[in-house]
C-alpha cells in the first residue's frame, strides 16, 4: 500500500524524536495504520539505530518484559557483549544477565528485595546507551511487568536522542483494561505525546489504494469507515466480510457469554444503530446481556441507543446468523419499526416481497418530503427490481413514472450517468412522441446530460417542442433552455428565451429567466444590473418557495457577479447563503458541489488557500457529478501550482481534461482550465507546449472576465497575444488588472500599474507576482514575504520572455528600436551600454528572423509592443 494521509501524525513522530528524551504513544484501532506510522518515521531516521519489540496476545507464549527482552537482544548485539557489559554494575550479571546470556553467567539467584530495582536500572542503562528509537507494539497486549517497567522508563529516560514510540488498540481497552490506566499515568508526564490515527478520508484512501479501487472507492470507503487495513482486504471482497478479517473482528465477540452473543446478534439486525424504544420491543435485546459487549468496546453507548465500533464488525457479527434466524429478526424488526424507512428494510430481508414493495414506495415518498434524496432514490430502485414479483398496489402508477421519479431523484442526489438510464428506459416506455410526460423526461434527462459534461441542447430542444402550451411546462423548458444556452456562451439566443420566459405566472420559472439575464448583464460589463436581477430572483424563489432550484442558483449567479467585479468578501456572503441551503435540502452532491467550486474562487483570491483547498476536498469527497468535479478539480490545480506542486497540479488538471475536453462547448468553464494547463507547461520549462495549449483556447471577446487570463498569460509565451488583447473589451476592476499585467509583460505599461490594480482587489498572490517580476530589489523582497505567508512559490521569469521567443528585456530594447532609437539612445533610456544593447538588438534580428531594425519595428507594431 501507498502510505498516505497520515502528514500531520508523520510530523508529529518526527517533533517527538527532535525533542527526545521522551515517550510517543501512537494509538488507534486495529488497522488503523499505526505500525505502518511507525515504520515510515523509522525509515526516514538517517544513522539513528532502531530497535524493536512486540507485546504478544495471552496465551500465545506471553512472556514476562517480553517486548523488552526483545529490544535489550537487539540493543547488546549491536553494541557487542563487552561494552554493553561496560555500561552495567557488575557487568550485567547481577541483573540483566538472567535474560541476556550474552552477558555471562548471573551472579547468584535474583534478590527479591533488589533485584528489580538492578533490573530496571540495568534497562534503562541500555535504553540510554546511545540516541535510538524504541519501538514497542501492541501494548494493549503488554504484560503487568513490561507496563511497570515502561512506566518506570517514561520518567527517567534522560538522554537527548532516546524515543521510546509505543502502539495500542484503542478498541481493546475496555474499562477496567490495566494499560488503559498505564496510558492515562503516561499521558500526564511532561515529555510524553499521544499520537491517535483518526480513520483515513476518501482521497487519502484513493491515494493509499494506488488506483486499485477499480469504480469500488465509495462502497469501501464507505464499508471500510476509512480503515486502511480493512480497506485492503475489501478490495478483493466485493460482498460479506473478508476471511482474513473475520478472526479479528471476531475475536472479542467469541469470547462474551451466550446470551451477550445473541444479543449481539440480534444487534447486528438492526442495523450500525439501535435505538432504545426497540429494545423493549425486541425479546432477545436484554440491556443487561449487551453490557459485557459495551465493556469490551464492542457495542459504543449513544444517548439514544448503542452502535457498533465497526461497520464491519455489525457485518461479520449478522454474517453469523442463521438463515432462519435472521428472517425471523428482520420481521421481528419490521413489525416493530416506527418509520416506512426501517420497515421497508426488514421486510425486504426478511423475505416478505408484497410487504417490502409497499413499505418501499411509502418510504421513497416519506423521503422526498425530507429532502433525502439518495434514500428516496433507494427505495425506488427496490420498487423498481420488486415490480415484476408482486402485483403492483400503487394506483394510477405505471413502471415509466416510477423510472421518472428515479430520475428525478438522480438529479438531485448527484447519480447523473444511473439517472440518464432511468430516464432513458422511461422514455422508451413513454416513446418520445408521448406528449407532455416525454417532455418533462427530456428536459431531466438533458439537466442530467449536462452534468457529465454533455451540452445536451437536442434533449432541451425536442422537450420544448412536445411541452403543451398551458400549464406552465413550456416556460419551464424555455427558462432551462436559456440557462443552458447561456452558460455554454451563445448569449443572444439565451437573452431571447429568457424574455420569453419572463411571461411565466410561476415566480420560479420568472426567477430562472432573472439570473439567465443578470448573469448575461454582467458578463456584458454592467454588474449593478446584473446583481440586481440575481437580488430580484431571489425574493421570486423565496416568495414562491421554490427552495431547491432557483433560490440555491440565485445565490450562485449573485456571488460570480461579484466574482467578476472583485468584490470577493461579498461573493462568500452570497454563496454561504446557498451552499447552507443545499446542504439542508440534501443537494450538497449536486448545486452543492457546483457552490463550493464558486466559493473556492473567492478564496484562493483573498489567499485563503488552506480553507478554499479544504472545501473543495470535501466537494470531491461526496463525488459529485463529473462537471462539478472538474470544476472543482480547477480549483484545486490552481492552488497546487501557487504552491510549487506541479505535479499534483498537473493530476488535477488531468481530471478536470477528461471532462471538460474539446467534446464540452462550455469556453466559460474551460478557458480556467486552458490557463491552468499553459501556466503548468511554463513552470515545466515547456514554452512552446505551452504556447500549443494557447493557441487551442476557446478565448471568445464575449466573454472577456474568461479570456483576459489567456492573454495575461500569453504574453509570457511565443504567441501573437496582442490581437487578442487588442480585441479584448474591459469590465470592471478584474480585467483591468489582468489588462495592466499583459501591459507590463509586454512592455507597454509599467509594473507600478499592475501591482496597484492587484492591491486594490486584495488579491495577494497576484500582488506578489507583480511585485516580483516589475525586477526592484524592494519589490522582489516584499514578493517574497507575501509568498512566505502564503505558503507558495512564485514562478520565475521564463526563460523567452514573451512574444516570438524575446526576453523582457528584449522586448524592451524592440520597443525603443521601433520608436526609431539608436543603439545608445537605447542603452541611456534602459541604464545599459550602448554596446550592449547593440548585442540586444542583434539578437533580437534573429529571434524575428528580420534583417534590418525597420523589419523588427514592424514586427513591433504587428505585436503590439508599442507603448500607447
Amino acid at each position: 500500500m501507498v502510505f498516505a494521509g497520515r502528514a500531520d501524525e508523520l510530523a508529529a513522530l518526527r517533533r517527538a524524536h527532535r525533542d527526545a528524551p521522551g515517550v510517543v504513544l501512537v494509538e488507534g484501532e486495529a488497522g488503523i495504520g499505526k505500525s505502518r506510522l511507525v515504520a515510515e518515521f523509522a525509515a526516514g531516521l538517517d544513522g539513528v539505530p532502531v530497535v524493536e519489540g512486540g507485546c504478544v496476545a495471552a496465551g500465545a507464549g506471553e512472556l514476562p518484559y517480553g517486548p523488552f527482552v526483545a529490544v535489550l537482544r537487539a540493543v547488546v548485539r549491536d553494541l557487542g557483549a563487552e561494552r554493553a557489559g561496560a555500561l552495567l554494575p557488575g557487568a550485567g550479571r547481577r541483573g540483566l544477565a538472567h535474560w541476556l546470556p550474552a552477558l555471562g553467567e548471573p551472579d547468584g539467584a535474583p534478590d527479591p528485595g533488589s533485584g528489580r530495582v538492578r533490573l530496571f536500572e540495568d534497562v534503562l542503562a541500555l535504553v540510554e546507551a546511545r540516541p535510538q528509537v524504541v519501538v514497542l507494539e501492541d501494548l494493549h497486549w503488554a504484560d503487568p511487568s513490561s507496563r511497570d517497567l515502561l512506566a518506570f522508563l517514561a520518567r527517567n529516560v534522560s538522554r537527548p536522542g532516546v524515543l521510546l514510540a509505543c502502539t495500542f488498540r484503542t478498541g481493546d481497552l475496555p474499562d477496567g483494561h490495566p494499560t488503559r490506566a498505564l496510558v492515562a499515568g503516561l499521558a500526564r508526564l511532561p515529555r510524553v505525546r499521544r499520537v491517535p490515527l483518526a480513520p483515513l478520508g476518501r482521497r487519502d484512501l484513493a491515494a493509499m489504494l494506488g488506483g486499485r479501487a477499480d469504480g469500488r472507492l465509495g462502497e469501501i470507503h464507505r464499508r471500510s469507515e476509512g480503515n486502511p487495513l480493512f480497506a485492503e482486504a475489501l478490495l478483493d471482497a466485493p460482498d460479506g466480510t473478508p476471511a482474513e478479517l473475520r478472526d479479528l473482528l471476531l475475536a472479542g465477540y467469541r469470547e462474551l457469554p451466550a446470551a451477550s452473543r445473541r444479543a449481539l446478534r440480534g444487534a447486528s439486525v438492526a442495523g450500525q444503530r439501535i435505538e432504545r424504544p426497540l429494545l423493549a420491543a425486541i425479546g432477545c435485546l436484554d440491556e443487561e446481556d449487551l453490557r459485557p459487549a459495551v465493556a469490551r468496546g464492542l457495542l459504543l453507548v449513544e444517548r439514544d441507543g448503542y452502535r457498533f465500533r465497526h461497520a464491519l464488525l455489525r457485518q461479520a457479527v449478522y454474517e453469523d446468523l442463521l438463515p432462519g434466524e435472521r428472517a425471523r429478526l428482520h420481521a421481528e424488526f419490521a413489525a416493530a419499526a416506527p418509520d416506512p424507512a426501517a420497515r421497508a428494510t426488514h421486510w425486504h430481508a426478511a423475505g416478505e416481497r408484497q410487504r417490502a414493495f409497499d413499505a418501499a414506495w411509502e418510504a421513497a415518498g416519506a423521503a422526498a418530503e425530507v429532502f433525502a434524496h439518495h434514500e428516496r432514490l433507494r427505495f425506488l430502485e427496490r420498487v423498481l427490481d420488486l415490480w415484476d414479483e408482486v402485483p403492483a398496489t400503487v394506483p394510477d402508477v405505471d413502471r415509466a413514472d416510477v423510472l421518472a421519479l428515479a430520475a428525478s431523484a438522480c438529479l438531485s442526489a448527484g447519480e447523473a450517468v444511473k439517472g440518464v438510464r432511468y430516464a432513458s428506459e422511461a422514455l422508451a416506455l413513454c416513446g418520445e412522441d408521448g406528449g407532455e410526460r416525454a417532455a418533462v423526461l427530456l428536459k431531466e434527462r438533458s439537466a442530467l446530460r449536462h452534468r457529465l459534461g454533455e451540452d445536451a441542447l437536442d434533449d432541451l430542444r425536442r422537450s420544448l417542442a412536445l411541452a403543451p402550451a398551458g400549464g406552465g411546462l413550456r416556460e419551464r423548458v424555455t427558462a432551462t433552455l436559456a440557462n443552458r444556452l447561456f452558460l455554454l456562451g451563445r448569449f443572444a439566443e439565451a437573452r431571447r428565451h429568457a424574455e420569453a420566459a419572463l411571461t411565466s405566472a410561476e415566480d420560479g420559472v420568472r426567477a430562472w429567466a432573472l439570473l439567465t439575464i443578470g448573469s448575461i448583464d454582467a458578463l456584458e460589463g454592467d454588474a449593478e444590473t446584473g446583481r440586481a436581477r440575481c437580488v430580484e430572483a431571489r425574493r421570486l424563489a423565496l416568495d414562491g418557495g421554490a427552495e431547491h432550484g432557483p433560490l440555491v442558483i440565485a445565490s450562485l449567479a449573485e456571488a460570480d457577479v461579484l466574482l467578476g467585479a472583485g468584490r470577493y468578501t461579498e461573493a462568500l456572503d452570497a454563496v454561504g447563503d446557498g451552499l447552507a441551503t443545499a446542504r439542508r435540502i440534501g443537494l450538497a452532491r449536486d448545486q452543492g458541489a457546483g457552490l463550493a467550486a464558486k466559493t473556492a474562487d473567492a478564496l484562493i483570491a483573498l489567499g485563503r488557500w488552506d480553507e478554499a483547498r479544504a472545501l473543495l476536498d470535501e466537494a470531491l469527497d461526496v463525488e459529485p457529478p463529473p462537471l462539478f468535479a472538474a470544476i472543482a478539480q480547477i480549483g484545486l490545480g490552481t492552488i497546487a501550482l501557487a504552491r510549487g506542486r506541479p505535479d499534483e497540479a498537473g493530476a488535477a488538471a488531468d481530471a478536470a481534461r477528461a471532462v471538460l475536453g474539446a467534446g464540452y462547448p462550455g469556453a466559460m468553464f474551460r478557458l480556467p482550465l486552458y490557463e491552468l494547463r499553459c501556466r503548468l507547461a511554463l513552470a515545466a520549462g515547456d514554452a512552446e507546449g505551452a504556447a500549443a495549449i494557447w493557441r487551442e483556447a476557446p478565448v471568445d471577446t464575449a466573454i472577456p472576465r474568461f479570456s483576459w487570463p489567456l492573454a495575461a498569460v500569453g504574453a509570457l509565451l511565443p504567441v501573437d497575444a496582442a490581437a487578442l488583447a487588442d480585441a479584448l473589451p474591459v469590465h470592471g476592476p478584474v480585467d483591468a488588472a489582468h489588462r495592466a499585467t499583459y501591459r507590463a509583460e509586454t512592455g507597454r505599461g509599467p509594473w507600478a500599474d499592475a501591482i496597484g490594480a492587484w492591491r486594490d482587489l486584495r488579491q495577494p498572490y497576484q500582488v506578489a507576482q507583480a511585485l516580483a517580476r516589475s525586477g526592484g530589489p524592494r519589490e522582489r523582497a516584499e514578493a517574497a514575504e507575501i509568498a512566505e505567508r502564503l505558503g507558495a512559490a512564485l514562478p520565475a521569469p521564463p526563460a523567452h520572455g514573451g512574444p516570438s521567443g524575446l526576453t523582457r528585456r528584449e522586448a524592451e530594447v524592440l520597443r525603443l528600436v521601433a520608436e526609431g532609437l539608436s543603439n545608445r539612445q537605447v542603452g541611456e533610456r534602459l541604464f545599459i551600454s550602448g554596446r550592449t544593447a547593440g548585442v540586444h538588438v542583434s539578437n533580437i534580428l534573429a529571434k524575428l528572423d528580420v534583417a534590418s531594425r525597420t523589419e523588427a519595428a514592424a514586427v513591433a507594431h504587428r505585436l503590439g509592443l508599442l507603448a500607447e
